[in-house]
Parts: C-alpha cells; structure tokens; sequence
C-alpha cells in the first residue's frame, strides 16, 4: 500500500518505493495528464502555421476586405434629432408625481 503521505500523488513515487509497494503507474493507477505541455505543443503549432505564406496571404486579404467595407467618417450620415419627446417627466404636470 502506498504510504499516506504520497497518496495525494501516486505517480511522484521514485522507482524504488514504487517497486517496494508494489505499484505500478498505469496499472494501479491512471497516469496524471501533462496539460500544460500539450498546451505549448499546439501553441507551437499554431505559430508555424500563422507565419506560412498561405496564412500571411489569408490574413492580408481578410484585413483588406474588412477595411474596404469602412466608410470614410465624411461620408456618414448624421442621425436626425427627434423634435417632439414623447416620454414625460416625473416632475411635469401630467407626469407621475402626485404634487
């Protein structure tokens, strides 16, 4: 059995108290996953795919689709203010105050 102190993390064991207690990680118990490194793997990845030409040559024409659907800020219309404001005042004859 595996002593109480290193239960918390089986697979620490060293070689010699897994082979002393009999335990064997995989069999006994599953094998924790390196999540961290398989995180830099595909981080990796990404980064070689995103600085090959075919990504570069995508991105450039996403950005320069995106770009030509902006309007220069002179050519906007500008929003009508309303003239008449149907919502009342609390403080207004008619409104919701009782004074």
């Amino acid at each position: 059995m595996v002593p109480t102190a290193r239960r918390a993390k089986p697979w620490a064991l060293p070689e010699s108290l897994q082979q002393r207690f009999g335990f064997q990680p995989g069999e006994h118990y599953p094998r924790p996953h390196d999540f961290e490194a398989e995180a830099r793997h595909w981080k990796k990845m990404l980064y070689e795919l995103r600085r090959t030409p075919e990504a570069r040559e995508a991105s450039k024409a996403i950005v320069d689709k995106l770009v030509s659907q902006r309007r220069p800020s002179a050519q906007r219309a500008k929003k009508a203010k309303p003239t008449h404001r149907q919502q009342l005042s609390l403080f207004d004859e008619g409104g919701l105050c009782d004074a």
